[in-house]
């Protein structure tokens, strides 16, 4: 086993490159003459539930919120047996006698166990359902490896999603920034201020 902090350094760029395949497929619409539609659209759907659910995690201490992370990640990948599952274990600090811990830190610790193809049963048609999800089911492991999961939301305004370059951001572009803006309480007040000065200034030029 090996915890968190013994994953390799990635690059911002190799983070974005993996997050911005994995939008680009929930965004992308499941054709209808696609081969094994259903397994397709059950696994995108899957895995959109899974992005929307981080942010209830955000409340969470880190140790608490990588372990319901990677259980919540667990229930994705068994979508498909070929990709390896992710066994945790957590090491809480221990009390003595008085109430004190003996540990100071709480370590995560996960391990990615591979699937042998032995394991494996199912018919040729469950395997070429697999064969067609597996890639982006790969896709969100190496992602998560990489700690970019939470960096994947769902836009505020048009619900597609998209990567975030920064923690702040609720929208996918500019367009649906501004349109959400515009829907907000400050947005609104400053637009009554606004139209009520004009009301005022057209009323004062007619009176003189």
């Amino acid at each position: 086993m090996f915890t968190d902090k013994d994953v390799p350094k990635f690059t911002d760029k190799d983070v974005q490159k993996i997050g911005e395949a994995m939008v680009k497929w929930l965004n992308s619409p499941t054709l209808e003459r696609t081969l094994y539609r259903e397994a397709v659209a059950r696994a995108k759907a899957c895995t959109a539930g899974f992005f929307d659910g981080l942010g209830e995690l955000t409340k969470l201490a880190e140790v608490d919120r990588k372990q319901s992370i990677a259980e919540r990640l667990n229930l994705v990948l068994a979508e498909c047996p070929f990709i390896p599952q992710i066994d945790i274990e957590v090491w809480r600090p221990r009390m003595n006698i008085w109430g004190e811990a003996r540990r100071k830190r709480v370590e995560f610790f996960f391990n990615i166990r591979p699937v042998m193809e032995t394991e494996i049963k199912g018919s040729s048609k469950e395997w070429h359902q697999w064969d067609a999800i597996q890639r982006e089911l790969v896709l969100l492991l190496d992602l998560w490896r990489m700690q970019g999961v939470e960096k994947i939301r769902r836009c505020k305004q048009c619900g597609r999603f998209f990567y975030m370059l920064r923690s702040d951001h609720q929208s996918c572009s500019a367009r649906c920034r501004e349109d959400f803006y515009k829907q907000t309480s400050e947005a609104r007040a400053k637009r009554n201020k606004r139209l009520r000065e004009n009301y005022r200034l057209k009323k004062s030029a007619n009176i003189g």
